[in-house]
């Protein structure tokens, strides 16, 4: 298991994936709009998940409980906006999550399926969502590293 170190944790509302330097304008100012509709809220985090489940997981993620309805309206835009910019709509429905950590190797699975499907689904942790940033990833052999491109607050009244 490779956890995630604690300043690459995040939230991915949409993965874009490679984006053209010429197109950051036009994707920042979708985002903008975005941001500008919706007013900062709460997320609580609850409860252990494994993508793709856990007897197989690959990943091991934390849920959202508290806010994840304001989040999910939050990406529905956001998949609304960029869409017509040439980014296609994910097909798997939207989980609110924070990855935790990715499975290397196929060792301990049932332990660890245990484990995920066993825990409490008790609040682990809470933080305001007041901004979407728009990042940066560059996969290193150490790991991942991401960026700030763009911040943009959200404004929207409560």
């Amino acid at each position: 298991m490779a956890w995630v170190r604690r300043e690459n944790l995040h939230l991915t509302l949409k993965f874009l994936g490679e984006v053209e330097e010429a197109a950051l304008g036009t994707v920042g100012d979708a985002i903008r709009q975005v941001a500008a509709r919706h007013a900062p809220f709460r997320l609580v985090f609850s409860g252990l998940g494994a993508f793709p489940q856990p007897r197989t997981a690959r990943v091991v993620w934390v849920g959202v409980g508290e806010g994840a309805g304001a989040l999910a309206e939050l990406y529905a835009e956001m998949e609304a906006r960029l869409e017509p910019l040439g980014f296609q709509r994910e097909a798997r429905p939207f989980t609110s999550h924070l990855t935790l950590g990715r499975v290397r190797g196929p060792g301990r699975r049932e332990q660890l399926a245990a484990a995920v499907t066993s825990m409490a689904p008790d609040a682990v942790g809470e933080m305001l969502l007041d901004r979407i940033d728009l990042m940066r990833s560059e996969l290193r052999p150490e790991g991942a590293r991401y960026s700030v491109l763009r911040t943009f607050p959200l404004e929207g009244s409560v």
